[in-house]
């Protein structure tokens, strides 16, 4: 017996047999939105210290914006990783860990994502304000792709 469902092996094992075209079929999808966002995570760090840099007046409201995104973001993500039910349990948590960590990797992507969209005016200013960091920030980009 299973200690901890009362199920038998064989039963967890069917039921686990089951559920992994299901598991690898949104793995891909997951998959292939987290590799081409993964590569910007050093252009999401420039962004955030740019914005939190900025001392005009009116940048204050824009940097509570995004911490109140990034903090969202941060609870949203743990909320994901907590979604995944077994990544405590030894056997089980072997498959379900990487599968809770995608998850959640794809949801701090997406708060990077709308954090760099929300500020795209200010970002487009700072590449008049500040060209070269903007164009060291462009061609550290082309370097890692």
């Amino acid at each position: 017996m299973f200690a901890l469902t009362g199920l038998a092996l064989p039963d967890v094992t069917s039921l686990f047999a089951s559920v992994i075209p299901i598991i690898l079929a949104s793995l891909g999808g997951l998959l292939s939105f987290a590799l081409p966002r993964a590569v910007q995570i050093p252009r999401y760090l420039k962004v955030l210290i740019l914005l939190y840099q900025d001392a005009a007046p009116d940048s204050q409201t824009r940097k509570y914006v995004t911490g109140a995104v990034l903090i969202l973001g941060g609870i949203l993500a743990f909320m994901a990783h907590s979604f995944v039910p077994f990544t405590g349990v030894p056997i089980i948590g072997t498959v379900t860990t990487p599968i809770a960590l995608l998850i959640c990797f794809v949801v701090i992507l997406t708060t990077l994502d709308v954090i760099t969209q929300l500020n795209e005016p200010y970002l487009e200013n700072a590449k008049a304000i500040y060209p070269d960091d903007m164009q060291k920030m462009q061609d550290d980009l082309l370097t890692m792709i």
